[in-house]
């Protein structure tokens, strides 16, 4: 029997909605394009690769110790919120790169991936506290179907148009279309992120420690040194690992690629 969605449910299913936008306009498809502008084309695909993989080395090795820190009572939503407010003030300082800017794109840009990956990590551990076993896999799959239905084609759409009409809307140039389509991805983001940080809250933690850091490097220990007990689990999470860094290899590098090989 269908029942209507929950207020944290509703509110944790448009953060999806949100920060689809930045997936597309700026890992994919709309970024790419403006970093050619600015990066020569002896470094551009390297550089871009090199950024990419820095970042996701970087938020690979921070999760697991974050992950656990944050099953103190009242911590999620404070990762949660530092990491949402990193990535969309790096997105807005991408508006502010200027021509040949190359080294200082790729900081922010790296920067910004850190601050989408770490706000999608405590996003997803946020699945526990709005819904119930039952209702867990319809919750989730409506955060996936919103997020492709409109964060990852709303925004994109708006931006192509005005990519192919610049000169009648009074554009200067199409980067200047690409510079205004990271204010709105900025934008699109934190205004749908409003409802998860007002009505979405963390139900489920452990009490708070006298030394935090140490007793979750603690648990980190036991959870890896039990991993032979869940041998299923473990080789589930390492085929994911590397399958899901697959798709973002090919989300983050199909547009440089097709830029260096002159398709499009």
């Amino acid at each position: 029997m269908y029942l209507k969605p929950t207020r944290e449910e509703r509110s944790w299913i448009l953060y999806d909605w949100a920060n689809s936008a930045y997936t597309i306009i700026i890992t994919t498809a709309i970024f790419p394009l403006f970093y050619q502008t600015v990066a020569s084309e002896a470094i551009y695909l390297s550089t871009w690769a090199y950024g990419n993989s820095a970042a996701s080395l970087f938020v690979a090795i921070l999760a697991p110790i974050l992950g656990t820190i944050a099953d103190y009572r009242s911590r999620k939503k404070k990762f949660f919120s530092f990491f949402l407010t990193v990535g969309v003030g790096t997105t807005v300082a991408l508006f502010f790169i200027g021509e040949g800017q190359w080294l200082f794109a790729i900081f922010i840009y790296a920067l910004s991936v850190v601050g989408f990956a770490g706000a999608n990590l405590f996003y997803d551990a946020f699945l526990v506290d709005v819904t119930t076993n039952e209702r867990m896999d319809r919750v989730s799959a409506a955060g996936f179907g919103f997020g492709y239905i409109g964060g990852s084609t709303i925004p994109f759409v708006i931006t192509i148009a005005m990519i192919l009409n610049y000169e009648a809307l009074g554009f200067e140039s199409q980067v200047a279309v690409y510079r205004l389509s990271f204010l709105m991805t900025a934008v699109w983001w934190a205004l749908f992120s409003i409802p998860i940080l007002r009505n979405v809250k963390q139900h489920y933690a452990i009490e708070p420690s006298a030394t935090p850091v140490r007793d979750s490097f603690h648990r980190l220990r036991d959870t890896f040194r039990d991993m032979s007990r869940y041998r299923n689990i473990f080789v589930f999470l390492a085929a994911y690992f590397f399958y899901i860094e697959g798709v973002n290899t090919v989300i983050r590098m199909a547009t440089p690629i097709a830029v260096s090989m002159g398709i499009g």
